[in-house]
């Protein structure tokens, strides 16, 4: 079973909205992303609804200027 750590427990708005999904969590990962960063467009295998598990990435605080591209469509928050 999935058991979050210490660490999340010292976050609990982030705790909350993960518990908020509702749904089993195999992995979570928060990265921070320093300025100017590239990440290079990718494709993440086997996460698909059919495989039984999705990868969400979501921008939790950005410059301005940041941008996410998601099936060849940006956005920015």
């Amino acid at each position: 079973d999935y058991y979050f750590t210490e660490v999340a427990h010292n976050m609990p708005y982030v705790l909350s909205l993960l518990k908020g999904l509702g749904c089993y969590m195999r992995t979570v990962r928060l990265s921070r992303i320093p300025a100017n960063s590239v990440i290079n467009k990718h494709c993440d295998t086997f996460h698909h609804f059919k495989f039984g598990q999705i990868r969400l990435q979501l921008p939790i605080c950005t410059h301005e200027d940041a941008e996410i591209w998601i099936n060849n469509k940006k956005y920015s928050w």
